[in-house]
């Protein structure tokens, strides 16, 4: 079972957002045992486990069977945690220069899309375009991009899902994976976060 977690306050961007990101896995580790045989036993693992960042900037655990996407817009941060490769990206819903991104970067028909549908429909394809990005560690701009209004299909060779996450009113979010996958979304909260390390309990925790 893949676990999106919410939070809502102040968090850190990149590297000082770690310690949030060990809290996810640690507690989707712990259940999701038959992906992360003996999390329960050698917690300690996960919390001194090293994160680092590819070329282009895709965050992974060089030394955990675990998978995760991070995304964060106004002051809500999300973190998707797998035991497959993964993707996800959250948007708020802001008006403005929507018709000309679109047929900047859409392709045809998606701009027609967004001639139509305005800024919602903007960004319910910005956020499959992000997110598929980070699942490929490609980057949004790193390669051209599957077709963002099909839920799912092939791409260069490789199987693509979309789903849309719930974001609460504003916001638009989606999950990139190779296949459909059932996920849960569960809140970020101060305990969690203490169980890494207790003083970011008290600095990002709620």
């Amino acid at each position: 079972m893949d676990i999106i977690y919410t939070y809502e306050g102040k968090y850190g961007h990149g590297a000082a957002a770690d310690p949030m990101v060990r809290a996810c896995v640690l507690d989707w580790a712990e259940r999701n045992p038959a992906a992360f045989p003996g999390a329960h036993r050698d917690r300690q693992r996960i919390r001194n486990a090293e994160i680092r960042r590819t070329e282009k900037g895709k965050p992974f655990f060089p030394d955990l069977p675990v998978h995760f996407s991070v995304t964060n817009s106004g002051e809500r941060w999300m973190c998707m945690v797998s035991d497959r490769p993964c993707g996800l990206d959250l948007q708020q819903i802001r008006p403005g220069r929507e018709q000309k991104l679109a047929r900047r970067f859409f392709r045809t028909e998606e701009a027609a899309y967004v001639a139509s549908g305005g800024p919602a429909a903007f960004f319910r394809l910005w956020v499959r375009h992000e997110a598929y990005g980070k699942m490929t560690g490609e980057g949004l701009f790193g390669s051209p991009l599957p077709p963002a209004l099909e839920d799912r299909g092939q791409w260069n060779g490789r199987p693509y899902c979309f789903r849309e996450i719930r974001a609460g009113r504003g916001f638009l979010c989606a999950s990139a994976t190779e296949m459909p996958r059932e996920y849960e979304l569960r809140p970020l909260t101060k305990n969690m976060l203490k169980r890494i390390r207790p003083e970011e309990g008290d600095a990002c925790g709620k």
